[in-house]
C-alpha cells in the first residue's frame, strides 16, 4: 500500500486490495456517523425553545462546521481526490 513505510514486522501477508476496501468502508462509515449526528443536531434544534436555541447556538453552529469539514474530506477521498492533511485524510507518506 505505501512504498515509503518501513516494513511491518507483525504482517503475515500483504493484501493490498483488502486494506483499500477496509479504508473505503471506514470512510465511508465516517460520512454516514457525521451525517447522522448533524441530522440528529437539526432535529434537536428544531424541538428547542428559543431560549434554549440561542444558548446552544455557537456549540450547535462550531459542529456543524466541524462535521461538514469531516464530510467534505472523506468524500473527497473516496471520490478519488488528490492531497489531504496528512495522517487525517488517508495514512501519511502517500503523497496523493
Amino acid at each position: 500500500m505505501c512504498s515509503a513505510c518501513p516494513a511491518n514486522l507483525l504482517e503475515v501477508t500483504r493484501n493490498d486490495d483488502a486494506v483499500i476496501g477496509v479504508f473505503y468502508v471506514i470512510r465511508i462509515g465516517g460520512v454516514a456517523i457525521a451525517l447522522i449526528a448533524i441530522g440528529l443536531l437539526a432535529r434537536r434544534w428544531l424541538r428547542a425553545s428559543p431560549p434554549q436555541r440561542d444558548a446552544v447556538m455557537p456549540v450547535a453552529v462550531a459542529g456543524v462546521v466541524a462535521f461538514a469539514a469531516v464530510i467534505a474530506a472523506y468524500a473527497a477521498r473516496v471520490a478519488g481526490a488528490p492531497g489531504g492533511v496528512a495522517g487525517v485524510a488517508g495514512p501519511p507518506g502517500r503523497g496523493d
